[in-house]
């Protein structure tokens, strides 16, 4: 009855959009996130089923799953255990969940990410972090999660790009970043770097 995600239910948290309350499962056999109404508990409802594949590439061995709210955007953090990473979908509208973003270990400074085995989300200092528990690395992972960005390909896999595909970029727009936009590299200017067949995003 469309609960797909659901082989060896490995963590569960709930989270209430509108006027509604879902579970949000991880299932470690089935490398997803299975999103149930639970609205009227007698009577469960699967809303959507999300599977480990090219769009959300880090869910094999999904053991931890929790939530964080930012701006006006929900999302669901997901550990894990086989891809040593962390992926971030915005679950905002649950019937139509979108990859957000993910996070492995060793890329991008993230060095304790190894078997990562359970996350929380928390605030520090006004801003949004996502701590992670790694079993392999036997050590723990600060994430920030303030302003999420983005980065997709229109390539077969989105976290991959070559020579002539066609790249979006996603941030939040807020006074932070505004006042240092004299960083940010110039677009109308021709790009100084090289994109080589599959290099992964960065």
């Amino acid at each position: 009855d469309n609960f797909t995600e659901l082989g060896s239910v490995s963590s569960i948290t709930t989270a209430t959009m509108g006027s509604s309350t879902y579970a949000l499962v991880a299932s470690e056999d089935d490398n997803g996130v299975q999103i149930i109404n639970i609205t009227t508990p007698g009577s469960p409802i699967a809303t959507s089923a999300i599977p480990d594949n090219s769009n959300y590439s880090v869910l094999g061995g999904a053991t931890s799953i929790t939530t964080a709210t930012i701006g006006s955007s929900t999302y669901a953090l997901v550990a894990s255990y086989s891809d040593d990473g962390v992926q971030v979908i915005d679950i905002t509208n649950p019937h139509q969940p979108t990859a957000t973003s993910s996070i492995t270990d060793g890329a991008g400074g993230y060095t304790e990410l190894k078997g990562v085995n359970y996350i929380i989300a928390t605030t520090i200092d006004s801003s949004p972090y996502a701590i992670t528990t790694a079993g392999t690395d036997k050590g723990v992972q600060f994430i920030n999660l303030e302003y999420p960005l983005t980065i997709k390909s229109n390539n077969a896999n989105p976290a991959y790009a070559k020579a002539g595909d066609v790249l979006t970029l996603g941030f939040a727009i807020n006074d932070s970043i505004v006042s240092h936009a004299a960083n940010f590299v110039n677009l109308n200017k021709a790009p100084t770097g090289t994109v080589n067949d599959q290099s992964s995003r960065s």
